[in-house]
């Protein structure tokens, strides 16, 4: 699972609008690393050319694992309206 390490990212002085600049039709979701590391996951840095930020959750995620993401989901830039 592909995120970005959003206390590094927001230290920059960058906005999470800012995330998504050139990705249309995407929204911008967080979770707690912590609870990934809860479930067994590791969270690794990857940078990339473009975000020096990014970084992988790395582990199965089963179902139950899946849920738990989801119910402590917060949208942090919502889909747009036209999204569904």
């Amino acid at each position: 699972m592909s995120v970005l390490l959003g206390g590094d990212f927001l230290a920059d002085g960058r906005r999470p609008e800012d995330a998504l600049a050139g990705l249309e039709r995407f929204a911008l979701a967080a979770i707690p690393a912590g609870l990934a590391r809860e479930r067994g996951m590791k969270v690794v840095r990857t940078p990339t050319v473009r975000e020096p930020h990014h970084a992988s959750v790395v582990g199965r995620k089963t179902k139950s694992v899946q849920k738990v993401f989801s119910r402590a989901t917060v949208w942090v830039v919502p889909p747009a309206d036209d999204l569904g």
